[in-house]
């Protein structure tokens, strides 16, 4: 992945990776494939796991592997490792189907505008 688009949702991030370049803090960003998940905004690691008796307890992430097609990974591990008042470091270890991801990055936090 080339970009990260972060943007603070209240009590989460929302969280978009992308494998060509996009402008910072870019909410139209769009590619054919690219990842999406949410983050807590607490340091820590997080174990990807789906259950749908608790949606809330919930963390996965999503690879979009063309239009209109989607592959949840529930297995593997995202780790928040900083969090400060701009910037956020997540490290992200997850695969699902023929789909991989593992790495870190570290990017600016993009606020909502409502």
């Amino acid at each position: 992945m080339k970009s990260a688009v972060v943007t603070d949702d209240g009590d989460r991030f929302s969280v978009a990776l992308f494998p060509i370049e996009v402008p910072a803090c870019d909410s139209l960003a769009a590619a054919d494939t690219h990842i999406l998940f949410s983050a807590p905004k607490t340091a820590g690691e997080y174990p990807l796991k789906l259950d749908i008796t608790d949606l809330n307890g919930s963390q996965t992430i999503t690879f979009v592997t063309g239009p209109g097609q989607n592959v949840i990974a529930s297995e593997g591990i995202l780790n928040v490792e900083s969090v400060s008042a701009e910037k956020v470091t997540i490290g992200l270890l997850a695969e699902a189907e023929e789909n991989t991801i593992n790495g870190r990055f570290t990017t600016t936090i993009c606020k909502t505008t409502n």
